[in-house]
C-alpha cells in the first residue's frame, strides 16, 4: 500500500498550536493565613500556622500540628479553614466570653 497516490500533492503537515493561556492576574495573590492563626486541616487536624508564603501564585503554609509535627500545607489542595478565636477583654467587640487556648 502506498502512502501517496501518484499525481497528488503531499498532504500539508499537521500544525499544532499551544492552547491560549489565560492572562495572569495583575494583582498579586494575597495570603489568607498568617503566623499564629489556628487552623483545622484535613487530614492532619488542628494546628498553628508558623509561616505563610506565595509560590507560583499559590499560598503555602507551614503548620505545627500536635500529632504530626511541622508540615508544609497547600490550602488549595488540602481543606484548610481558620478557627475563629474568641474575642479578648479590651477588644472593640467587648470580649465578654474569653476561652483560654
Amino acid at each position: 500500500m502506498q502512502s501517496q497516490r501518484s499525481g497528488q500533492e503531499p498532504a500539508a503537515p499537521i500544525r499544532t498550536t499551544r492552547p491560549q493561556q489565560s492572562p495572569r492576574s495583575a494583582a498579586p495573590i494575597e495570603p489568607r493565613f498568617r503566623a499564629g492563626d489556628r487552623i483545622v486541616c484535613v487530614p492532619y487536624g488542628e494546628g498553628v500556622v508558623q509561616s505563610s508564603r506565595i509560590v507560583d501564585e499559590q499560598e503555602l503554609i507551614t503548620v505545627r500540628f500536635a500529632e504530626h509535627g511541622i508540615i508544609e500545607v497547600n490550602p488549595s489542595v488540602n481543606s484548610v479553614r481558620r478557627i475563629e478565636q474568641p474575642s479578648r477583654p479590651g477588644d472593640e467587640e467587648g470580649g465578654q466570653h474569653e476561652i483560654p487556648w
